[in-house]
């Protein structure tokens, strides 16, 4: 599908680097450790960018490190 990319190798990742130079609108799936320092590094490279982050879970890490601790990330 045009436009959605894997997060999973270093080549991976220099595929949605490439395309983010380029959009303004990024969604990224899956609110757990791959996903959010996906979400931080492009925020971080590319500021004038819309992050969105979708995730089954009500808050970030919540499956893994717990509510509380999620909503602390999520803030």
């Amino acid at each position: 599908m045009k436009g959605v990319h894997t997060f999973r190798n270093i080549r991976n990742s220099k595929e949605i680097y490439s395309k983010a130079k380029l959009s303004k609108n990024i969604v990224v799936v899956g609110a757990g450790f791959l996903g959010m320092e996906l979400a931080a590094t492009l925020k971080d490279n590319f500021p004038y960018c819309n992050i969105t982050i979708i995730d089954r879970n009500n808050c970030p890490f919540e499956k893994v490190l717990g509510r509380q601790i999620g909503e602390f990330f999520q803030k």
